[in-house]
């Protein structure tokens, strides 16, 4: 079966997505590359070389068609920010660029889209109310690099620990805050390991990593192009996993948030039956605190004509 995978931006995320797509060797995807900008031409045109070995997967450029038939979207074009600066600082030009690309957009089915451009819980929203899909099928990368990344300073800190499951919630940005009701230290709660000050400091590691990684490049490419494969195997149905994703706020914490026409990285379940925020998880009054400062930045920057 040929499945069309359109990948919106060919800067540096979607030049990590697209040739982990052609190490996949039990599907044929049609790949069409998205990107106004004729400076990616020269990329692209490489790109078609590598999928020629394949002899599997085919590649085309700004192909509408193929855009509104496309069975999975990763939506990587937004605004660049800058060195020292907030995700937020981009919200009105990565939401421009939503626009633009969705201006045209008639789906003749119902795709999943992956958004991976920052801000991302404020684009995968806006992104949703664009095209009028399904809520569960429009999810962004969020915290679940947030929270790879506190696994992986937990393991650096403390070789004695040899498994970590860092669940990390709220926004990919300032208030992302770690879930202590869900996160584990070899199996056990993380407060058995680490008191208040050393959280602290390994949620500002965390949290200044981003800043670390544009010391040399521009900006996150591998940890979040995986992240954004990861949430992809999930949809395909080759496996289901519990991971922080941006994603629709359910009924139930809708009511105790009093706010459920957002955007919040929750622990949700992927599947092939999209993101769906786990029902069992009841914020005790102090992550209640950091959601509700999550969505109040969240929904500080969203243009009126989408509340």
């Amino acid at each position: 079966m040929e499945l069309l995978i359109s990948i919106i931006g060919f800067g540096n995320i979607g030049k990590t997505i697209a040739p982990l797509l052609l190490h996949y060797k039990n599907y044929s995807f049609q790949i069409n590359i998205i990107d106004t900008d004729s400076n990616v031409k020269g990329a692209i045109l490489d790109f078609m070389h590598a999928a020629e070995l394949t002899e599997k997967h085919k590649v085309s450029f700004n192909n509408e068609e193929l855009l509104n038939n496309s069975d999975f979207i990763f939506h990587c074009a937004g605004a660049s920010v800058p060195k020292g600066k907030s995700r937020l600082v981009t919200c009105q030009a990565s939401i421009e660029i939503t626009e633009a690309v969705f201006l045209n957009y008639k789906p003749d089915k119902k795709p999943f889209i992956i958004v991976v451009a920052n801000p991302v819980e404020i684009i995968s929203y806006v992104t949703q109310k664009i095209t009028a899909l399904p809520k569960e099928n429009i999810l962004g990368t969020g915290t679940l690099l947030d929270s790879i990344r506190m696994n992986y300073e937990v393991k650096q800190m403390h070789a004695n620990i040899s498994s970590v499951n860092a669940i990390l919630l709220g926004e990919h940005g300032a208030t992302a805050f770690l879930s202590e009701q869900l996160s584990t230290v070899n199996k056990l709660p993380f407060y058995k390991f680490f008191n208040k000050q050393q959280l602290e400091k390994l949620m500002s590691v965390v949290k200044s990593s981003a800043e670390e990684i544009k010391q040399t490049q521009k900006a996150t490419i591998y940890g979040v192009g995986f992240c954004a494969i990861q949430i992809f195997d999930c949809l395909l149905g080759a496996e289901k996993k519990k991971l922080a994703v941006s994603t629709f706020i359910p009924q139930h914490l809708g009511k105790l948030l009093g706010e459920s026409e957002i955007y919040l990285s929750l622990l949700s379940e992927i599947s092939a039956k999209g993101a769906h925020p786990i029902e069992s998880y009841q914020p005790n009054e102090e992550e209640e605190e950091y959601l509700k400062k999550s969505i109040r930045q969240i929904k500080a920057c969203i243009p009126m004509k989408y509340r």
